[in-house]
């Protein structure tokens, strides 16, 4: 970081109030702390910050660089899981370090979404019930709701449109919603569970949670690919159209480490 980039961070800083992880006052929209310097270890499922990088098998476009020990790459495909060949997704850099990328801007016919492939982690073993996922988007203009992320539909969905965005835990029959600020603002979304209660941040506020309901997992007892833009059978209008920065899983239900 260049001694311009910190004199802004600071004075940007120090003109907002301080805020705890799960304070209810005020939120920090400038974060010390970049992505590369988040930690990673072997209960690191997955940790992308959109680093784009060519395919190892050449038959999609673009792969985003998995900066986890399992080298989860998420494939660009199409509605169909078929590999996407041509594709133009970066939208310059986010002021976290990583990339900013667009799935499906305005101006493509078709609606593609990214998908860990069938040999990755996720593919092969479940999360479990203890975890923790950190993710940060932007949402579309629109108000109608767009899938962001999937473990499969009938698992784990996270859905965002410009007023709010919806976490759904189908098995366990939840649905919490959060309001969202509009379109034109960055968001940072917490989600943890401790094999027993699940619950949601958002720019470092509580958000709603629940307790488990005995006798049903809280996700899967089944390994699902993860998907980031879409979910399976989405239709084309509900694929993700706004801005990802970030998504990180852990196994583990590691702290806000937005907040930090």
């Amino acid at each position: 970081m260049n001694n311009t980039q910190w004199l802004k961070r600071l004075i940007a800083a120090a003109a907002l109030p301080l805020a705890a992880c799960g304070g209810t006052d005020t939120v920090v929209e400038d974060r010390e702390i970049s992505v590369e310097t988040m930690p990673v270890n072997g209960d690191t499922l997955g940790f992308w910050i959109m680093q784009t990088e060519t395919c190892l098998d050449g038959a999609a476009a673009i792969c985003i660089n998995d900066n986890s020990p399992y080298s989860n790459d998420l494939v660009l495909e199409d509605a169909s899981l078929q590999p996407v060949v041509e594709r133009y997704m970066e939208r310059g850099n986010s002021d976290i370090g990583g990339k900013i990328i667009q799935i499906n801007a305005d101006d493509e016919a078709l609606p593609a979404q990214l998908r860990t492939p069938e040999d990755s982690l996720f593919a092969a073993t479940p999360i479990g019930e203890v975890f923790a996922i950190h993710l940060r988007f932007k949402p579309a203009a629109g108000e109608a709701l767009q899938t962001l992320m999937s473990l499969g539909t009938g698992v784990f969905n996270v859905e965002a449109g410009s007023a709010s965005v919806v976490v759904q835990f189908p098995v366990q029959g939840k649905r919490l919603l959060l309001p969202l600020e509009g379109p034109e603002r960055w968001n940072e979304l917490y989600i943890v569970s401790d094999g027993q209660n699940v619950s949601l941040q958002l720019n470092c506020e509580n958000g709603p949670g629940f307790g488990k309901t005995a006798g049903a997992p809280l996700l899967s007892r089944t390994a699902s690919a993860l998907m980031l833009g879409a979910r399976p059978t989405t239709p084309a209008s509900e694929h993700f159209s706004g801005q990802v920065d970030m998504l990180r899983v852990s196994r583990v239900n590691e702290a806000n480490l937005f907040c930090q």
